[in-house]
């Protein structure tokens, strides 16, 4: 039977870089001497000069940016301008007094849903104080794919993924939970259950399907049920209702939570990066990929009430959208928040090419982890990997992604057997694929597996700076001087 949860309900039982001569020859020869060394010095100055100028401009660029910018995105100014009501997501601190058709709360922040008719209302909430920003809806998705961009030879049966990253059976992730935000799982995957024969996803969670008058469901392995109870259910949702409420029929969730925790029961060398982590498994995307705000709201609201129910360590989202924010969008400022409670935020940069200021949202959040894609058959940055803005390093506030590199191109983990890939397969079970939805995984992994070295060494979970300083100082350094919008503080390596 399945167990309906409210959303005053927790999910447990879950724990989640000098001639002689005269005078005059002299002088002539010391002319001639001073005329030689000047383009030298003309050629330095000028470059200097252009530099200053050019950093100046950017400068004045971003001042003028962050000083002008409205609090409103473009396109809900787009549609009051043509007179068309627009339902809109606007964050305000918690104290704020709008109302509107729903409201989420996050710690110092709620985000409130309603129904703005024309500019004369929002002029009154641009000019409220409390009120942070003013969006209107989004799709999310896992940042789309441009193979344009990818160049290179990939021998993938010898995906380096694992061995780049210098994963050791020392750490694998023992003992923490990583909660995966995406299109589902195929818990029939051999590589999803353990030497027992056991699932290692302690809960399912859906915001897809709904039963009643409950806004997920939640399915807790033998306990609810046994997995082909579950597989039974999922099933008839799928006959019914054209999607099912766990199962992965996209087959983006699957390669992700394969590449964080797969057992390598298939193949050993396809193993998970920390295969001794348990997952919670939220499928808030449908088959073709796609969320709306609303959703996701409900998604992360549901999260941040019950994180410690959960026992979520870190939150893994290889997905986001290319919103050109600054990290106050709701789904920023949600996930902002999540992190502000202990959980480790994850979030894919983008797959938008290496052009400034292309960082997805919720991963431009300034407490997100942002993860870039590093091409470790070629040992460089992935073409695809989107940027940070330059200009932020010029300012003390400007926020610098993304944070870090991982693993992202043509990377072999678990195939669903329900979705229609077309990408290059290993067997029957495994598929590569890439982007930063891939690397932010690989990141997730990485973290899980710091998380099990310190807690081994202070005998309990320390402080997210303590963890977050050991990953930088052990990361591969692209800039050894500060953090870039290029690489962050570069590539992480397993502890």
């Amino acid at each position: 039977m399945l167990r309906l949860i409210s959303n005053s309900t927790g999910c447990n039982p879950l724990r989640f870089v000098k001639r002689k001569g005269s005078s005059e020859e002299s002088n002539n020869y010391s002319q001639s001497s001073q005329r030689r060394k000047v383009p030298i010095r003309d050629v330095l100055s000028v470059t200097l000069i252009c530099l200053q100028i050019i950093l100046s401009t950017l400068l004045i660029m971003d001042i003028a940016k962050r000083t002008f910018t409205q609090k409103t995105s473009q396109d809900v100014l787009g549609s009051l301008n043509k007179r068309i009501p627009t339902e809109v997501y606007v964050t305000a601190s918690y104290n704020s007094k709008v109302t509107g058709e729903k409201v989420w709360e996050f710690g110092r922040y709620k985000i409130v849903k309603l129904l703005i008719k024309n500019m004369g209302q929002l002029n009154l909430l641009e000019s409220d104080p409390s009120v942070i920003s003013i969006w209107k809806e989004t799709v999310f998705s896992p940042p789309p794919f441009p193979s344009q961009l990818l160049s290179g030879s990939y021998n993938i049966r010898n995906d380096p993924s694992r061995t780049f990253h210098e994963i050791r059976d020392n750490w694998a992730g023992r003992g923490v939970t990583v909660g995966i935000i995406d299109t589902g799982l195929d818990y029939t995957h051999p590589d999803f259950y353990d030497s027992e024969n056991s699932t290692i996803v302690k809960a399912f969670i859906s915001f897809i399907v709904s039963v009643g008058n409950s806004k997920q469901v939640i399915w807790t392995p033998y306990v609810n049920g046994s997995m082909e109870s579950l597989y039974l259910f999922d099933s008839y949702c799928l006959e019914r209702l054209g999607d099912a409420a766990f199962l992965d029929i996209n087959g983006h969730g699957t390669h992700v939570a394969g590449i964080i925790a797969g057992q390598g029961k298939i193949n050993p060398k396809y193993r998970g990066i920390a295969y001794g982590a348990r997952l919670v498994i939220i499928k808030a995307f449908n088959k073709k990929g796609e969320a709306s705000t609303e959703l996701l709201l409900n998604v992360l609201h549901y999260i941040y009430e019950h994180v410690s129910d959960c026992g979520i360590d870190v939150l893994n989202l290889s997905w986001g959208a290319p919103l050109s924010g600054d990290g106050t969008d709701p789904i920023s400022i949600a996930c902002s928040e999540i992190s502000g409670v202990g959980v480790y935020v994850v979030a894919a940069a983008g797959n938008y090419g290496n052009f400034p200021a292309t960082i997805c949202s919720p991963a431009v959040s300034d407490k997100v982890i942002a993860v870039g894609a590093w091409d470790a058959y070629n040992n460089r940055v992935a073409s695809f990997s989107s940027l940070g803005d330059p200009t932020a390093m010029l300012l003390p506030e400007g926020k610098v992604k993304p944070d870090f590199l991982a693993s992202g191109v043509m990377v072999v983990s678990t195939l669903s057997r329900y979705a229609n890939l077309t990408n290059p397969k290993v067997g029957s079970q495994y598929v590569a694929l890439s982007g930063t939805s891939m690397s932010t995984a690989v990141a997730s992994g990485l973290i899980s597996n710091w998380l099990e070295y310190y807690e081994y060494y202070y005998g309990k979970k320390p402080e997210k700076t303590i963890v977050l300083n050991g990953i930088k100082q052990r990361a591969m350094r692209i800039n050894w001087f500060f953090k870039d919008f290029l690489s962050g503080y570069g590539v992480m390596k397993a502890p």
